[in-house]
């Protein structure tokens, strides 16, 4: 069935049945799969949806606008869809760029992931740091013309970010079953493999990395197998 005008970016099951996919037309849309019924409507991006996760009831997508938008499906519709219960706004833009022209500078949010309820992480395609978001916060309550605070970062090490001959970034970031391991993607052509309950973010010593691929483009991603015994990408 069509589910789009548009290039998908991004997919993922909301159930056994519904199936969430993300578009270039700045939508998401959750389908059932047997009937090819249209069942939601998300919207909220000025710009293409690059990545969508969801937990429970919480559908969130990151978009090409450096916006991550959370959604709840228990909420009612306006005028048709679905709109963000809460977002954050210049997620991945730096301090200095936001002072020049956010819109110049936008950083397209490549991957969002659910630890919990309350834990989300974010990367970006010119962001050398994944960063966590507390949804317990009001990120959206914040003015636009300041940089949202993350609670904590995890960053590419500086001696691979000062080889790389551009911004360092992510294409794509996964978590294991337990939810304590972080498997992320970089422009630099290594998948770097993170400690969530150590504090892997203040030690680069601690920081497993893991090569023989190439990141060529944006859309390289990577995936765990059901044991965590194979990372493909």
């Amino acid at each position: 069935f069509q589910c789009h005008s548009q290039c998908i970016f991004a997919i993922a099951w909301i159930s056994d049945r519904l199936l969430c996919a993300t578009s270039g037309d700045q939508t998401t849309v959750i389908y059932d799969i047997e009937t090819g019924d249209e069942i939601d409507l998300l919207r909220g991006h000025t710009m293409s949806v690059r990545s969508v996760c969801k937990l429970y009831y919480s559908t969130t997508t990151g978009g090409r606008d450096s916006i991550i938008n959370i959604y709840d499906r228990r909420y009612s519709k306006k005028q048709g869809a679905l709109h963000p219960i809460s977002s954050i706004a210049c997620a991945h833009i730096s301090s200095t760029a936001l002072q020049k022209s956010a819109r110049k500078d936008t950083r397209s949010v490549t991957a969002v992931e659910f630890q919990d309820e309350h834990n989300l992480y974010s990367c970006a395609c010119a962001d050398s740091a994944l960063k966590v978001w507390d949804l317990r916060y009001t990120y959206s309550r914040l003015n636009t013309n300041h940089m949202p605070k993350p609670k904590r970062m995890f960053c590419v090490p500086i001696d691979d970010v000062k080889s790389i001959n551009r911004l360092a970034g992510f294409s794509d970031m996964k978590m294991d079953s337990n939810r304590m391991i972080l498997f992320a993607n970089c422009t630099n052509s290594k998948i770097y493999q993170f400690d969530l309950h150590e504090d892997t973010y203040l030690s680069s010593s601690k920081i497993q990395s893991y090569t023989g691929h190439r990141v060529g483009s944006f859309n390289i991603k990577i995936a765990l197998s059901p044991h965590d015994q194979l990372l493909l990408t």
